[in-house]
């Protein structure tokens, strides 16, 4: 007789926790192994950006590319630009501070002045930076993403702290590396005390203040905090209009907001791939991305680039592959909200049916590899494990996901959705029972 899947055996202990845990293995043709609580709405955390991946796929295509413009208002004349620079932000999540410094290079063969103003156009979005339902004591934390139609570096400034000499304060860096951002060093370097810091931001029209508060201990690496900015359009604006200034550009008026009507392009910034992009997503749970993408549905499927569209896109999708729509509840592109629900069974039928689609294969190699790529680098590196979990996985203390695909030893392909909702037991036990799940997928099937 064919012994049981451990697996079973490891549900029923997370289970005993008083863990609500749901989960769904089925084969590559979609019939069922193992079903718990798979109809049942759980938390999906970071299992919601499959949805989002799937649907950026279905309506965008794996070649579709953001296009951020660079446009002029007026004429050109001796290098003199008579009007106003228009950035008109295409929702580029990908964007980056070198990549515009290197666009101002470019420019600066063409201008030496600009006698207007540098206007940032980021109208392929609505003027939501952040989701209704993120709860507003967590918007401070970095995971807490600001969604423009125009941002570099991600909205953030990241700020490395290292340790200095005892009594003394630490070495505080910023990135990006710019004027606009001032450093108020109040922390101090200490061998006997714990690390303890805080950091601030105080946004002003054109600057932003970093307040660094506390203690660091002598003997730390280092800390790195990533503070997200509330109007991360009008400083990447900033930001830009400080590289045509490095590059020998003139611009004598402000930064401001408007929408481009009428203007000649100047330089067209394209970002790389989809499929690309859906890597950066899936391997590193990339909630920013997961939230352009969502908008970026809405804008290209209905002329809305909001979350309402976005979700009402995953729908449409939903209904192109019969999956029932009552099965989820979205109101992010991420699973950053507490008000998403998922059954592990929706999730398992995304899996199933877009295997059939042509770009499943972009699709599953964004995906991270147990002891290979993404989230899963460091998990099951020295067993039967490796290479052969394909999944997105999520690990926090409140939900957890593991959902994918399986190549088994036995050479059995299978899809996989589990969800663990307010487990009592430690994260690192957590993670335990996790990575025996994901043996037993392998070496039990």
């Amino acid at each position: 007789m064919m012994k049981k899947p451990r697996i079973e055996r490891i549900i029923r202990e997370v289970l005993s926790s008083k863990a609500r845990v749901g989960a769904i293995i089925t084969d590559v043709d979609y019939s069922e192994i193992l079903t718990v609580n798979a109809d049942e709405k759980f938390l999906p955390a970071s299992a919601v950006k499959l949805f989002t991946a799937a649907t950026a796929l279905h309506i965008l295509h794996p070649n579709f590319r953001y296009e951020t413009g660079i446009f002029y208002t007026g004429e050109i004349r001796d290098k003199e630009l008579k009007g106003d620079l228009v950035i008109r932000g295409s929702g580029d999540p990908t964007l980056t501070s070198s990549r515009l410094g290197k666009i101002a290079g470019s420019i600066a063969r063409e201008l030496k002045i600009v006698h207007g103003d540098i206007i940032i156009d980021s109208k392929v979005f609505d003027g939501g930076f952040v989701n209704k339902a993120w709860l507003e004591n967590t918007l401070s934390y970095p995971y807490i993403p600001r969604i423009a139609g125009f941002l570099v570096d991600k909205g953030m400034i990241k700020v490395t702290i290292l340790p200095g000499k005892d009594g003394s304060p630490p070495i505080v860096k910023t990135f990006p590396k710019s004027r606009l951002v001032r450093v108020e060093n109040r922390a101090v370097t200490g061998k006997s005390k714990p690390t303890r810091l805080e950091v601030l931001k105080e946004e002003e029209a054109n600057s932003v203040t970093i307040v660094v508060k506390g203690t660091i201990n002598i003997d730390e690496k280092g800390a790195l905090f990533q503070i997200p900015l509330e109007r991360p359009n009008l400083f990447a604006g900033l930001l830009f209009k400080e590289s045509l200034k490095s590059a020998g550009v003139s611009v004598e008026g402000n930064v401001t907001e408007g929408t481009l009507v009428d203007g000649m392009l100047l330089e067209l910034i394209p970002s790389r791939s989809l499929s690309d992009i859906l890597k950066l997503l899936l391997r590193h749970d990339d909630h920013l991305i997961a939230e352009h993408l969502l908008k970026t549905l809405g804008y290209y499927r209905y002329g809305k680039g909001d979350w309402e569209y976005g979700i009402k896109s995953i729908k449409s999708l939903l209904k192109t592959l019969s999956i029932p729509d009552n099965e989820l509840v979205l109101v992010d592109g991420s699973g950053i909200s507490k008000d998403n629900r998922a059954t592990p069974r929706s999730i398992a039928e995304l899996l199933f049916k877009i295997r059939k689609r042509r770009y499943f294969k972009n699709f599953y190699r964004a995906l991270p590899v147990a002891g290979i790529s993404g989230a899963l680098r460091e998990r099951l590196i020295n067993t039967n494990a490796r290479g052969r979990i394909i999944a997105l996985a999520c690990f926090t203390a409140e939900a957890s996901s593991l959902s994918g695909y399986v190549k088994t030893l036995q050479n059995r392909e299978l899809i996989f959705s589990i969800i663990i909702n307010n487990p009592k037991v430690p994260l690192e036990s957590l993670l335990e029972a996790v990575d025996k799940m994901c043996l037993s997928l392998v070496e039990d099937f």
